[in-house]
């Protein structure tokens, strides 16, 4: 027997005895008459018993399904989000992490060496700002800074520095390397956008959560216990009227009687049987990118039994996100009647399959309800892939690592070609055409020209497909991955059309690879690879992705002549280290990599500091990298690297 349930057992013997004192000895209670007493005696016992529902209730939540938000693109993170909840919490990991992006920005953007880096770093002298610099360095002292520095800084810092502005301020001496305007805010700014900013919630493993959505073919019977308090409000009520004699509070505890039974009523029951057929229509199964799509959902009871309160959660495609109206809607179905709602999705590039919907049946009371996913009669696929040369690469220079076979790469091997290379000595047998007349006819010596061969490359395009890769410069934005997948397939086929050998590969749990190749079997062969391959899925991945295997797999399989287009937003070190392995191992790499940071608060500023350092790592190394900006188009960033260049 447990402690509480002892105390109650005593309480109410207490009671008992008391009250039966009471009966057998009268002049005990004062003069009050024998049905006085057990009134006061049920009130009495009324009373505890309220208090102990009130007390059952406190400790019991309500167990209504939580289902998921269909309308929010789902597993989209924006970095910084993790350091600002660290931040918030004063996580031991903040000073680690500055520690090490200060370390990064001064070897990669400074060019110092790592023991120049930390020597400065713990003497403090990497930054004029003292209160930064005391961040690292024990030795200084926050409160010596100049007048200037305190002028300078924010409201909300006060006058003492503390931890949190501490940080904030070596995030803002980090920016100044980049010209980057400091930011104050260190969370989302409303709560909405902190909602919808959080990382996306584990899936529930307990059937009894309300958070545990069923899979298909599962069907999950709840108690709601939606009217658990009203039971405590009945026993409270009466309880009270009876001891102070008041006859409107025993009306209101019997108003609350009645709720219970109705309450009791539904317990008692079991759901009603979910029969339904579900039938959806897009306006356009092929639409292109960008494009409004209309979605009808029909929902028809097919069940004998009439459903009073009904709730329908639409499957929409985790890439895809609602623009207009909302994918749920409640409604009340007599058998053989049904109901129609829409909703306007934005198209994305890929191949979207709509998941089964989410069905929550609930009975008159509401005391108990039937979850369970229902799937269309007929699937509903949704296609968007833009007409083939609607976007295109054309611009992307690509490394001068070549195959024999002739192409448009300019080489600095002489030979045939457009562009001149050097003269050498004339030999027998030289065409005519390629003899130099103008040094014949001035030295009267014979020299033949050569010029620069053009070859073919053989090009894997890598993409970074790892769930540390699924990332939106904000909420509703589409994910590093997806745009990667687009870049990918732009210059997949400008690569093809300039006579070149392409591959296509993921950095994923999911075996990705098609071998360099051309033609237009292969070039169908890689659309459609980029379309709906399971590895380069909208959702991020749920299997275990092993890194360095994966490095190792990919290093054995490619040609040896091949070089690499790796597609990656550069948000973490394993992308940089991956571009660095494969570049020192003969295969020369380029990446396109695209910018999902943005600076709304300090801890999104410093994740775009962090990525730029990264960027200045790898051209440290002779490794170029497109910096392709979100709303920005891909040749557009191209372009402008071509004329840099020039």
């Amino acid at each position: 027997m447990s402690r509480q349930r002892t105390i109650w057992v005593v309480v109410g013997v207490l009671t008992a005895a008391v009250g039966l004192v009471f009966v057998f000895v009268p002049r005990l209670a004062g003069g009050l008459t024998t049905s006085q007493m057990l009134i006061t005696l049920v009130g009495l016992l009324a009373l505890l018993q309220g208090v102990r529902a009130v007390n059952a209730r406190r400790n019991e939540k309500r167990r209504e399904t939580d289902p998921p938000d269909p309308e929010i693109r789902a597993g989209v993170e924006i970095p910084g989000d993790d350091f600002d909840r660290a931040l918030a919490t004063r996580s031991p990991t903040v000073r680690d992490r500055l520690e090490t992006a200060t370390l990064a920005v001064m070897t990669h953007h400074d060019d110092l060496s790592e023991t120049e880096a930390c020597d400065r770093l713990d003497r403090g002298t990497w930054t004029d700002d003292t209160l930064a610099a005391a961040f690292f360095s024990p030795e200084i002292d926050p409160r010596g800074e100049s007048e200037s520095s305190r002028l300078q800084r924010p409201e909300w810092l006060g006058g003492e520095p503390g931890v949190i502005g501490q940080a904030r301020q070596v995030v803002w001496a980090l920016a100044n390397r980049f010209d980057l305007d400091p930011v104050s805010t260190s969370a989302a700014e409303t709560d909405e956008d902190r909602r919808k900013t959080l990382p996306p919630r584990e899936r529930a493993t307990d059937t009894d959560d309300p958070a545990y959505i069923p899979v298909l073919a599962e069907t999950i019977d709840r108690q709601t216990k939606r009217w658990m308090g009203v039971s405590a409000f009945a026993l409270l009520a009466g309880a009270v009227g009876i001891l102070v004699r008041e006859p409107g509070l025993l009306l209101v505890a019997v108003i609350g009687i009645a709720l219970t039974a109705y309450a009791a009523f539904g317990r008692s029951g079991t759901p009603a049987p979910v029969d339904l057929v579900l039938e959806r229509a897009v306006s356009e199964e092929r639409p292109a990118p960008g494009d409004e799509v209309k979605v009808t959902v029909t929902v028809r009871n097919a069940g004998d039994t009439t459903l009073s309160d009904l709730r329908v959660l639409d499957g929409v495609p985790p890439a895809l996100t609602v623009v207009d109206g909302t994918a749920r809607r409640g409604m009340g179905l007599r058998p053989g009647k049904e109901h129609t709602f829409s909703y306007t999705v934005a198209a994305e590039y890929g191949t979207h399959a709509f998941q089964p919907s989410l069905v929550i049946a609930r009975d008159v009371t509401g005391e108990r309800e039937r979850v369970r996913r229902i799937e269309a009669d007929e699937e509903t696929p949704l296609s968007c892939h833009p007409p083939s040369g609607t976007e295109r690469a054309d611009d992307l220079e690509l490394r001068t690592q070549t195959t024999p076979h002739v192409g448009r790469i300019t080489t600095d091997i002489g030979g045939s070609g457009v562009e001149f290379h050097a003269t050498r000595e004339y030999q027998p047998g030289d065409p005519l055409s390629l003899i130099d007349w103008n040094r014949l006819a001035r030295t009267g010596q014979l020299a033949t020209l050569e010029f620069r061969e053009e070859r073919a490359a053989a090009v894997m395009l890598a993409i970074d497909a790892r769930t540390e890769a699924y990332l939106a410069s904000s909420v509703g934005e589409r994910s590093a991955v997806a745009r990667s997948v687009e870049a990918a397939d732009a210059t997949f086929e400008a690569l093809l059309d300039q006579d070149n050998r392409v591959g296509l590969t993921a950095l994923s749990p999911e075996p990705c690879w098609l071998a360099p190749g051309g033609g237009s079997a292969h070039r169908a062969r890689g659309r459609q690879l980029l379309m709906d391959h399971p590895a380069l899925s909208k959702s991020p991945p749920e299997g275990v992705f092993l890194g360095s295997i994966q490095v190792a797999r990919l290093r054995r399989r490619l040609p040896s002549d091949a070089q690499v287009v790796l597609f990656s937003p550069l948000c973490d070190e394993y992308s940089v280290e991956v571009a660095k392995t494969l570049d020192a191992g003969s295969h020369r790499v380029t990446v396109i990599s695209p910018n999902p940071t943005t600076e709304t608060t300090v801890g999104r500023q410093l994740a775009r500091i962090e990525r730029l350092a990264r960027i200045a790592a790898l051209r440290r190394v002779g490794i170029p990298v497109h910096d392709w900006a979100a709303g920005n188009a891909l040749a557009l960033t191209l372009a402008q690297a071509e004329r840099v260049r020039a």
